[in-house]
């Protein structure tokens, strides 16, 4: 379950077939510019409601009152009207907003990073078979959208999207019924993933359940 920022087809393909390790496969990962301090864009819908005690930081950065964290567009950017899903996983997804979307308590997190990978990992407390710690992955990468599906059906996966998630997305599933890795579309060739390394550390069912909370936060972001 991890990364690549390269939109060359055999780069992509060769990324995703990291996955094929350990528990149930993985996805890519890449790169790209993250954020500035620049003031908060208005937010409209659930995302507005979620920030309605939010607090406005110092470097302009907005907390809200479920400890997800938002970054103003730069002034780069062509849209200003959205928040955009940065490099710092771990500041952004934080620890205590991942423990109240995924339910459970996290004994740590830990950015992980490469030239061109950004994510964070939750431990959970449970162990794998082979008593090696379990943890939940989740993936900022800028591959292209269409060549990660197509890597994905290579590997014999089937690709499908679902419904209960407010936001563009894809699943990737196993020959053998297991999820392997769930994708929110930010853009062409922008995507978040949630990963995990082992069952053992989240159901199917709670996976999916995880990723329409996740949805449902970021569906306005980019």
């Amino acid at each position: 379950m991890m990364m690549e920022r390269r939109v060359i087809w055999l780069v992509a393909v060769a990324s995703i077939a990291l996955g094929a390790c350990g528990q149930q496969g993985a996805s890519s990962s890449g790169s790209a510019t993250s954020t500035s301090n620049q003031s908060a864009a208005t937010q409209t819908g659930a995302s507005a409601a979620a920030s309605a005690t939010a607090v406005t930081n110092p470097d302009g950065t907005v907390t809200d009152s479920d400890g997800f964290v938002r970054f103003p567009g730069e002034p780069t950017r062509p849209d200003q009207q959205h928040y955009y899903v940065v490099e710092d996983i771990c500041g952004q997804f934080t620890k205590p907003f991942m423990e109240r979307l995924a339910g459970r308590t996290f004994k740590k997190i830990e950015p992980f990073s490469s030239s061109a990978t950004f994510g964070c990992s939750y431990y959970t407390a449970t162990k794998a078979a082979d008593g090696k710690d379990v943890y939940i992955l989740l993936t900022l990468d800028y591959l292209n959208v269409v060549r990660q599906k197509a890597g994905q059906q290579v590997l014999g996966r089937t690709v499908t999207t679902n419904a209960s998630i407010p936001m563009d997305n894809f699943v990737a599933t196993q020959e053998n019924g297991v999820i392997n890795s769930i994708y929110f579309v930010l853009g062409t060739d922008k995507f978040l993933s949630l990963d995990r390394t082992s069952t053992s550390a989240l159901s199917d069912a709670d996976m999916l359940a995880l990723a329409v909370k996740l949805g449902t936060k970021m569906k306005d972001f980019k």
